[in-house]
């Protein structure tokens, strides 16, 4: 067994003994699986998630001593994840295909409501040496601070199929190389549109990221899913919830690719439809 996986397992039975009440046997028997992750593969697609979830929360709530060491610690672990779910990822992100909800509900994570903000790692200041040179915003793995998942019920979704293209649709992650850490290029692609908090915002789930992101005049939304049920139309718009990831042009990088524009994650959001702009194909971005 590899360093970060000890390490991993470690951790995580750590907080098992002093979060007894909070588990289910599945968990204790996923934390110590001396083959991890053979009893992960034998549960249902939801109950995959909900382990992988549980897990990275917990590794989130770490205080590492060198921040930008957050993405190798759990690295072994992760991989393991990736083979027994066959499927592609990095950075805590995981997809497996359009229709399954593995990539959407792995973009939902949102910070703990315990924590007040999250705190960006400054990659660029790390030493010469550190092997992680660059994680996309749409990675929790880019922050330090603990974060939890959207709770979505299961079969209640229609997951975004068109206006959401991971980035390992077109094949592999372009670096290649695993132990490539330098994750530009490696873009999320969406349609941004616009959107206006109406009424009280304490009633929805709208969650910064960082507190210094508070202009939020240049803020748009992504939609990573919308609740699958109709509801009346009774003249007031869309009542749908929709799941989305708040946006904003980047700071460093303004385009690529023949011009199309580059933004970053700055939050997450459940609101009614009514608040979002559906006019149009909405503005082609790039999440990095």
């Amino acid at each position: 067994m590899s360093a970060s996986i000890s390490f991993s397992l470690r951790f995580a039975y750590r907080n098992f003994t002093t979060l007894t009440f909070f588990l289910s046997s599945n968990i204790a028997a996923f934390l110590g699986d001396p083959n991890f992750p053979r009893f992960a593969l034998h549960e249902r697609h939801g109950g995959k998630i909900r382990l992988y979830q549980y897990l990275f929360e917990e590794y989130s709530r770490l205080l590492l001593s060198c921040p930008w060491d957050r993405p190798i610690a759990i690295d072994g672990l992760e991989s393991r994840l990736r083979s027994g779910y066959k499927t592609e990822g990095r950075f805590g992100i995981f997809h497996t295909g359009p229709n399954d909800g593995f990539l959407h509900r792995s973009l939902l994570w949102r910070r703990h409501e315990d924590c007040p903000a999250l705190e960006r790692i400054r990659f660029d200041e790390a030493p010469p040496r550190a092997p992680v040179k660059h994680v996309p915003t749409w990675s929790w793995m880019a922050y330090t601070g603990p974060i939890s998942y959207m709770e979505i019920e299961g079969g209640t979704t229609d997951w975004e199929k068109e206006d959401l293209v991971s980035p390992w649709d077109k094949g592999p992650s372009p670096s290649g190389n695993k132990h490539h850490w330098d994750s530009r290029g490696l873009y999320l692609e969406v349609a941004a549109r616009d959107f206006d908090i109406k009424g009280d915002e304490a009633a929805w789930s709208v969650v910064l990221d960082c507190k210094s992101d508070v202009d939020r005049s240049g803020f748009k939304c992504a939609i990573v899913g919308r609740e699958s049920s109709l509801l009346v139309d009774d003249g007031k718009g869309d009542r749908r919830t929709y799941y989305v990831l708040i946006v904003k042009p980047s700071e460093t990088d303004t385009s690529v690719d023949g011009g199309i524009q580059l933004y970053e994650r700055v939050g997450v959001a459940a609101i009614p439809g009514k608040w979002i702009n559906m006019v149009g194909d909405g503005l082609k971005i790039k999440i990095q």
